[in-house]
């Protein structure tokens, strides 16, 4: 049963151009991967914007979300002291234990970063001599990456190039010549198409957490239905209900 949660806001702070690191006080229980809905209490706006779980510890949910419409632009807006209606946690989360042997990937890319932080810190809690590379793809500004440091081994990769490999995330891991035994991924669908073909190639494990609009985030509408293989033939899954977790061996890319 889907939970509602009425949160205290602690910080909301812009990190990096148009990304904010939004705080908030809840007792709801999370896994990394998974998300919650954030209400906008607008009569203009009544669905609510699902965002990633980043990390959750202590009572404090992590939310780091870019603005890309009014209803994100609002929640950007919201001030700590005042309080917020989310509803969660919701979807799948990663199962921690395929990740049990070392090197592992974390692949980010853009906005897919933040979910990453909470899957790393969580194997390290099972395992805290798990050997972990985080590739981290961004336009051009960074964010969150003095948190990943503290986990990982941090590859830094932008568009323009003014950052660490100039390139995507993909393009960088296939630089490193690194072979890993297991890998997740979160970003853009071109990334994951990407990444599911370098794990194919490389006979690599790979998780995804796919990316999808969605509209209710509860499987009631059926807006962000991917494809999903099955025998010789495809089903569609929800990614909000079935996901967003899926093994990308699964996905018709």
């Amino acid at each position: 049963m889907k939970k509602y949660d009425c949160c205290k806001i602690v910080s909301n702070t812009e990190i990096a151009p148009g990304v904010f690191d939004f705080k908030l006080e809840t007792d709801l229980s999370t896994q990394p991967g998974q998300f919650v809905n954030v209400y906008l209490g607008l009569g203009e706006h009544l669905l609510p914007r699902p965002i990633s779980v980043c990390e959750h510890d202590n009572g404090v949910l992590r939310l780091v979300f870019r603005v890309v419409g009014k209803g994100t632009a609002h929640i950007s807006t919201l001030i700590a002291g005042g309080q917020v209606k989310i509803m969660g946690a919701l979807g799948n989360g990663f199962d921690t234990a395929v990740f049990g042997t070392s090197p592992i990937a974390i692949i980010g890319g853009g906005i897919g970063i933040p979910p990453m932080l909470g899957l790393i810190k969580a194997i390290k809690k099972s395992n805290s001599n798990q050997e972990i590379h985080a590739f981290l793809g961004f336009r051009n500004d960074t964010f969150l990456v003095d948190d990943f440091n503290k986990y990982s081994v941090v590859h830094i990769s932008t568009d323009d190039g003014s950052k660490g490999f100039h390139g995507n995330a993909i393009d960088d891991l296939r630089s490193t010549h690194l072979n890993f035994c297991t890998a997740a991924a979160c970003g853009p669908f071109p990334m994951l198409k990407a990444a599911s073909n370098w794990a194919v190639e490389t006979n690599t494990r790979l998780f995804v957490s796919t990316e999808e609009r969605m509209a209710c985030g509860i499987g009631a509408c059926v807006g962000c239905a991917i494809k999903i293989k099955q025998r010789n033939d495809f089903i569609y899954k929800k990614v909000c209900v079935d996901g967003p977790i899926f093994d990308s061996s699964e996905v018709i890319w």
